[in-house]
C-alpha cells in the first residue's frame, strides 16, 4: 500500500494554527473554573478541584443575568428591526424599477464606510431629544441603523441572482408581491438571511461604546458593560475575568455552532451572486 506524504505539511500548519486560534478558548475556559490560588499555581492545566463559584459571584454581586438579559434583548430587537427593513429595502431595490433605483442603492451602501465615532455624537443628542435614551426601542434603533447598510447590499445582491422568470412565474400563477417576497424569496434567502443574523448579533452581543453611551442606567447595562466594569474593578482577580468573558462568550458560540449550517450556505450564497 502506498502511502501519500504530500498532504502532511499543509496538515500540519492547519493543525497548528487551529491549536493557536482555539488555545485562548481554552485558557478562558479552565481558568474560569478555577480559584486564584489554583490559577497562579497551575496556569495553563484544567483545574483539579472544578468550581462555579466565579459565576455565582457574578450572577449575585455583579447582575450578570440582568445583563445578559438586557444584551438578549437588545440583540433580538435590533437585528428583528434590522432584518425587515432590509429584506423590503432590497426587494424594492433588486425587483422593483423605479427613477433613481441605483443612485438611492449606491448612497445606502455608501453609509457602510462612515466611521461610528463620527456619527455617534449627533445620535445621541437626536435620541436624547426623542426621550430615547435609556430604552431597549432607543439602542435598538441605533444599531440598526449601522447595520442596515452592509444588511441591504448583501441582500439585494442575492436578490438579484434570483431569475425575474420565477417572480413572473408567481405573478401569472396570482401572487401578489408581498406573497411572492414571503412564499418564494424569502425561503430561498433562508441561508443568507441567516448568516446576517449570526453576523450582526456577534457584533450587537459585544459592543462596548454604543451600550455605554445609549444604556446609562445601571438596570440597563448589558452584558458587555458589565464585563467591562469587572474587568476594571478586579483587575488583579483573573477567575472573575476568565468567567465573566466565559460567559458572554458562550451564547454566541452555540448561537454560531446551531446556525453553522445556515451561515456557510448564505456566505457563499453571497459570494457567488451574479
Amino acid at each position: 500500500m502506498k502511502l501519500n506524504f504530500r498532504g502532511i505539511p499543509a496538515h500540519i500548519i492547519l493543525i497548528i494554527f487551529s491549536v493557536i486560534a482555539l488555545f485562548p478558548f481554552y485558557f478562558m475556559t479552565v481558568t474560569a473554573f478555577k480559584t486564584n490560588n489554583e490559577y497562579y499555581e497551575n496556569l495553563y492545566a484544567p483545574p483539579e478541584d472544578w468550581t462555579v463559584e466565579n459565576f455565582g459571584v457574578l450572577i449575585e454581586k455583579h447582575k450578570f443575568f440582568r445583563g445578559f438579559l438586557n444584551s438578549a434583548i437588545v440583540t433580538i430587537a435590533s437585528i428583528g428591526l434590522t432584518i425587515i427593513v432590509s429584506v423590503f429595502a432590497s426587494y424594492a431595490y433588486s425587483k422593483m424599477d423605479f427613477k433613481g433605483r441605483k443612485f438611492i442603492l449606491s448612497l445606502t451602501v455608501s453609509l457602510s464606510s462612515i466611521p461610528i465615532m463620527i456619527v455617534i455624537i449627533p445620535i445621541f443628542a437626536l435620541m436624547s431629544k426623542l426621550k430615547l435614551l435609556d430604552t431597549y426601542a432607543g439602542v435598538s434603533i441605533v444599531y440598526a441603523s449601522f447595520m442596515l447598510p452592509f444588511s441591504i447590499f448583501f441582500l439585494t445582491g442575492f436578490f438579484n441572482s434570483i431569475p425575474n422568470e420565477l417572480l413572473n412565474a408567481a405573478s401569472i400563477d396570482g401572487c401578489s408581491r408581498f406573497q411572492t417576497l414571503f412564499r418564494i424569496i424569502m425561503p430561498l434567502s433562508r441561508p443568507i438571511i441567516t448568516a446576517l443574523v449570526i453576523v450582526n448579533s456577534l457584533w450587537v452581543w459585544n459592543d462596548l461604546l454604543i451600550a455605554m453611551m445609549f444604556l446609562r442606567l445601571d438596570r440597563m447595562r448589558t452584558i458587555a458593560v458589565s464585563l467591562h466594569l469587572v474587568g476594571g474593578r478586579y483587575a488583579l482577580n483573573p477567575v472573575l475575568i476568565q468567567a465573566g468573558a466565559f460567559f458572554v462568550a458562550v451564547p454566541m458560540v452555540i448561537v454560531f455552532l446551531v446556525g453553522q449550517r445556515y451561515f456557510t450556505r448564505g456566505l457563499l450564497a453571497g459570494a457567488l451572486k451574479e
